[in-house]
């Protein structure tokens, strides 16, 4: 994982947890994963699989480590943006990429540009 030196060691911890989240949910009994594009500022991963609660489970790390929201129980669902003012500012120009997807692993890479006091894009592996 790519770590930003603006981040905040909150931050930081909590996507070093997410991708420990990631890493034992996948470590289950293996399930197949179908991994979809969420229209959000870009395109997110959505997990889906017959597992539902493995699914959400993924997501969910994935989500409240990217977005800092919890992901939305069906892909139809999608997200809302958040109004300006409300929490961070969100991400931009969210992309990702699928590394290994099969019975023991899920692998993704995420790329997005974030803003502070000044843009930069980065890439968080899950």
């Amino acid at each position: 994982m790519i770590i930003s030196p603006l981040l905040s060691p909150l931050l930081v911890v909590s996507r070093l947890l997410a991708a420990c989240a990631v890493c034992v949910s996948v470590a289950t009994p293996a399930q197949p994963l179908a991994v979809k594009p969420l229209n959000y500022l870009g395109k997110l991963p959505y997990v889906e699989s017959s597992d539902n609660r493995l699914a959400q489970q993924i997501n969910n790390a994935i989500y409240l480590a990217m977005l800092e929201m919890p992901a939305p129980a069906r892909l139809q669902d999608g997200l809302k943006k958040p109004k300006s003012g409300d929490g961070p500012q969100p991400l931009s120009d969210i992309l990702f990429k699928v590394g290994r997807n099969d019975e023991r692993i899920l692998a993704l890479e995420i790329s997005a540009e974030g803003c502070g006091a000044f843009c930069e894009n980065y890439t968080t592996s899950f």
